[in-house]
């Protein structure tokens, strides 16, 4: 593992519920950790479903062994959310955790292809 690549900080999120004062459930993301990682774009494309853009982005975050991961857990890299596919730990030497992720978002918004969507 090479600590100069991880040059991308990135926040582990955990899902959690709470109450507030009227004991009323809040349910939201709480930061779990902040921590220094290499994120590695693997895969993308871009779509048109339902008259909106998509785009998926897969790839890799390497981060220092971690060992209270979740596959539950999600990654908030600046302002882009990546879900945790799948991580494992290389060797089982716990020097590091390799992460899977997806990135999926969707423009609303955005234009529609010509033809599409006229009436």
């Amino acid at each position: 593992m090479t600590i100069g690549k991880m040059k991308q900080r990135i926040t582990i999120e955990r899902f959690t519920t709470s109450t507030n004062e009227w004991n009323e459930p809040i349910e939201e993301w709480a930061i779990h950790k902040t921590l220094w990682s290499d994120i590695q774009p693997l895969t993308g494309r871009e779509y048109w479903a339902a008259k909106a853009v998509h785009s998926e982005v897969e790839g890799k975050a390497v981060i220092r062994y971690l060992e209270d991961l979740k596959p539950t857990d999600r990654i908030k890299y600046k302002e882009r959310i990546l879900e945790i596919l799948t991580f494992m730990h290389p060797k089982e030497d716990q020097r590091r955790t390799e992460i899977l992720y997806k990135e999926q978002k969707t423009a609303e918004n955005e234009p529609t292809p010509a033809g599409e969507g006229e009436e």
